[in-house]
């Protein structure tokens, strides 16, 4: 990217995660090792979710990095278990088989003496031994059987590209599954409210978000989220309130704000991450913090993401950066979570029972991987999780 304004880009293709990645122009301080996070570089196969930018290609095809994707399904081989168990049966018979023959020749001279054997005889006799000890029907008892398995599969939804790999299914010891989608509904939800005042929360902090449904916004998620929570009836009520102003959701801010006009009042709302709000709230005791700090770590080891929502009272009918940075009202804290599919826990349970060991590769945070895979019962504790960087160097 060479120049870029307000641009974020949806790379959930590569990635899994559908919450949009500001990009820059800006040149990176430290090389990055893992290139999904070079952020002033766009992927192939990736979509734009906000905002303009101009850049020049460096790589296309299978130089790219959803092109060394493909590269690899091609290349990497795909012999299964069960040809490699068919291949080594053969190749057990074939040289028992060539073994027998040698030694029947050699018994035959010697128990008849050379002078008394027929050689062309002897040679079709080895021949049709060597036609009736090869399985010959092999290929299509093995067809046959694999056919009714997939037969079976189907039946219930599945089918199999190759009919070989219907005996791999059975054969699996180790399941290695993605997070985002598979397990999860891959969709935030609200899990819980830090707040005397919940509903005057969600009532603020949706009303700080994208009322138009015009256009996916970095912080679209959440406000989904929100929207779903308080229902459709109340996002109908809250377009009628007056927007006066607003400063969009900043990368660098990490928040966005919106003046709205309730009553006779003029009332600032923001709403961010947390610490780019609390700092600015006036009037929070220690007893408070302590408070607060508890909830935010809490919620962190579950693996979900924390919202705070500040107001402000002000007289003017516009405002600006500094406004927004001093003498804030806490409103509360709100954090959301990517649920559990309603059948995942059982798939688990059933899949262990089996004696198959399910494993999470994800794209996500240690945190957010270590809280589901506790939650499902893939883990005993949160801590059972080795990041991508570190499985590379061992």
């Amino acid at each position: 990217i060479i120049k870029d304004d307000n641009f974020y880009m949806d790379e959930s293709s590569l990635t899994g995660e559908s919450i949009p990645v500001k990009k820059t122009s800006a040149p990176l301080k430290n090389a990055e090792t893992q290139v999904y996070k070079a952020v002033n570089i766009v992927f192939m196969g990736t979509t734009v979710s906000e905002g303009s930018a101009r850049g020049i290609v460096i790589s296309t095809s299978k130089n790219t990095e959803i092109g060394k994707i493909a590269k690899l399904t091609v290349e990497t081989p795909s012999t299964s278990g069960f040809e490699k168990h068919i291949n080594k049966f053969s190749k057990f018979i074939l040289i028992l088989t060539s073994v027998t023959l040698v030694v029947v020749f050699l018994a035959h001279l010697l128990i008849e003496g050379s002078g008394n054997v027929s050689i062309p005889d002897l040679a079709l006799f080895s021949i049709a031994l060597a036609v009736g000890v090869i399985p010959e029907a092999l290929p299509l008892v093995t067809t046959f059987s694999l056919t009714q398995g997939a037969l079976k599969l189907a039946k219930k939804k599945v089918v199999a590209k190759r009919l070989s790999a219907i005996e791999d299914l059975g054969s699996i010891e180790i399941l290695c599954s993605d997070k985002t989608g598979t397990l999860t509904e891959n969709s935030l939800s609200v899990s819980e409210i830090f707040s005397e005042d919940e509903e005057k929360v969600l009532y603020y902090s949706a009303l700080a978000g994208d009322l138009s449904g015009s256009k996916r916004t970095a912080n679209n998620s959440f406000d989904l989220a929100i929207f779903k929570k308080i229902g459709r009836l109340e996002v109908g009520k809250l377009k009628k309130v007056e927007r006066l102003s607003e400063n969009p959701f900043n990368p660098l801010r990490r928040r966005n704000s919106v003046m709205v006009k309730i009553g006779s009042k003029n009332l600032i709302i923001v709403r961010g991450a947390q610490e780019n709000i609390l700092p600015f709230v006036k009037g929070i005791s220690k007893q408070k913090e302590k408070e607060i700090f508890q909830w935010v770590l809490e919620q962190g080891k579950k693996g979900r993401r924390i919202i705070a929502v500040a107001t402000k009272e002000f007289t003017g009918d516009d405002y600006d950066v500094a406004d927004e940075e001093h003498d804030l009202e806490f409103g509360g804290l709100i954090s959301f979570s990517d649920p559990v599919k309603t059948s995942t826990k059982e798939a688990v349970k059933k899949a262990q029972e089996l004696g198959v060991k399910i494993k999470i590769i994800t794209g996500d945070s240690v945190e957010v991987a270590g809280a589901v895979a506790y939650e499902v019962g893939i883990a005993k504790s949160t801590s059972e999780v080795i990041s991508g960087f570190d499985f590379e160097n061992m």
